[in-house]
Formats: structure tokens, sequence, C-alpha cells
């Protein structure tokens, strides 16, 4: 009894910092669609869209920690390092209708544990390769968004036949499509990034004699599996990405 006694008093007194928290952050997206997009390509859009903005918003969180404080990390990289290491969750879509028009409202949230966010930071800035990939995503993403408000906004102004001899349809499905194909290269990065620490320690501990062959192998083929993955991924988004800004 004295034993755990002392043991929630060395609790109690430890700082806050060094209990940390978790703080979350919320947003709502709601995006009209109609013509020539579809519900779905409008709500994979939205979706993109709510959580790109929820993590710009937790980034605050990012530029707090210590590490970033005293490091040399751009704003591009702010938004990569919160799409790294921490995670935009959908917690509710809905469609609804505004005059005329019909439309999709998506929630999100991202949670900000605070006494672990040093330490994930940390590990991503550490992995240059990773960091570079997730600020090229990021890039990637932008790119895609802007192309799609502009189809929103030639949908408005194209009727009819008009929208169809502009190939709208097709145009929008195909950026939605390369959207989605960038959250499974970034999934995929992300997969990758962790297999590659344990890679990295388990060769470490095999050539000190503290692992033995088959573990090390079985590390070493997760790995590349996980290479491969990644690989594989971003073939798909260079395609989509080539199909979504061709002329036709």
């Amino acid at each position: 009894m004295f034993r755990f006694l002392m043991v929630l008093l060395m609790i109690l007194l430890l700082p806050v910092s060094a209990l940390g928290e978790i703080k979350t952050v919320t947003h709502t997206v709601k995006q009209v669609f109609g013509g020539s997009q579809s519900p779905d390509d409008a709500r994979i859009a939205a979706v993109a869209k709510a959580k790109r903005e929820v993590l710009e918003m937790a980034g605050t969180y990012i530029e707090s920690t210590t590490i970033v404080r005293h490091s040399r990390v751009d704003r591009d990289e702010i938004l990569a390092l919160s799409a790294g290491v921490l995670k935009a969750e959908v917690v509710s879509q809905k469609n609804y209708l505004t005059g005329d028009a019909f439309g999709i409202e998506v929630a999100v949230k991202v949670e900000v544990d605070t006494a672990l966010l040093e330490d994930r930071v940390k590990k991503v800035l550490e992995d240059r390769m990773y960091l570079e990939q997730l600020t090229d995503a990021r890039a990637r993403e932008k790119t895609l968004l802007q192309r799609i408000a502009d189809l929103e906004t030639e949908n408005i102004r194209l009727k009819g036949p008009a929208r169809e001899s502009a190939g709208l349809e097709k145009k929008f499905n195909r950026a939605s499509q390369s959207l989605a194909a960038l959250a499974k290269l970034e999934s995929a990065l992300a997969t990758r990034s962790t297999a590659l620490r344990d890679y990295t320690r388990s060769r470490q501990l095999y050539e000190n004699g503290l692992f033995s062959g088959a573990q090390y192998l079985e590390i070493k083929t997760r790995y590349e599996h996980a290479v491969a993955a990644v690989n594989e991924a971003e073939a798909s988004v260079k395609a989509g990405m080539e199909e979504t800004f061709r002329t036709r």
C-alpha cells in the first residue's frame, strides 16, 4: 500500500509537460457538387481537403516542439511533418441540399498526444527521405485540389452539351482517383519508414550477435515488401497525375 501511494505521489508531482495531454482539433468542409462531378468524386475531394486543412491547423503543435524550434524547418515541411506524425480521421459525412444544388459535408478531427509528439517528430526529421517524399506528396495534393477547384468553376460556367464536350466528368474522375492513389502512397511511405527503422536496428543487433539470422531475415523481408509497396504506389500516382493533366 505504501509503495502504491509513493508511486501515485511521484506521478502527481510530475510536471504537466512530462505527462502530456491529448489535444483535439476538429474541422468541417462543405463541398457542393452537381453537373459533371459525381457524388463519389466530390466526397474524395472533400475528404482530402478537410484532412489537409485540419493538419494545417494542427501544425501549430508541431511548430511548438523543441526539436522544430531548434531546426530549420519551412512551412511546407511543417505540413509534411503533420501528415507524417498525426492522423486525420473522418468522424462524419452527410449529404445536404442548398438551394438547387446538392453537397456533402465532411467533419474530421486530429488528436495530438503532446507526450509523444516530440519523439514522433524527431523520427521523421531523422528520415530525410521520408520527409522529402511527404513534402512532395503535399505539393501534389495541393496541385490536385486546385485542379478540382478549377474544374468546379468550369462545371458551373458550362451547361449541358458544353460540359460533355469539355470532358468534365472524365477530368473530375481522373483528379479524384489521383487523390485516392496519393493517400495510398502516403500510407505506404509511413509503413516503409517504420520498416526501415526496424531493419536498421535488427541489422545492428544481428551483426553484434544479439539477433538470430531468422529474426533478421524476417525483418529484412518485411522492409523489402514495404519498399516494393511504395514503388507500386508511386507508379500509380505518377500515372494518375499524367492522366489528370492531359488536355483531354
